[in-house]
């Protein structure tokens, strides 16, 4: 998974089936970006890049997530085509 994301936004990962499990996460860069075990993501002021590491654990089972997230200044352009017909 690859987000980009603008500084100082959220979004939130859901986790299903973890009534019952450990959940571990962490950021590469908590600087840019911070994961907590609810799978809450908060972007910072400063730019760059995090990897975010889920590992959950449940019984026997382990499965660890990994998401690449880029911190930067997006600019969107929002215009639209209109079709004029001409004479």
């Amino acid at each position: 998974m690859k987000k980009i994301m603008a500084p100082k936004m959220k979004f939130c990962i859901k986790l299903l089936n973890k009534k019952g499990a450990k959940v571990r996460c962490s950021s590469s860069n908590k600087k840019s970006a911070r994961i907590d075990k609810n799978g809450l993501v908060k972007t910072k002021k400063k730019l760059g890049t995090a990897k975010l590491v889920i590992k959950v654990t449940k019984g026997k089972k382990k499965i660890q997530y990994i998401g690449n997230l880029v911190v930067r200044i997006t600019i969107k352009k929002n215009y639209s085509l209109y079709k004029y017909k001409t004479s």
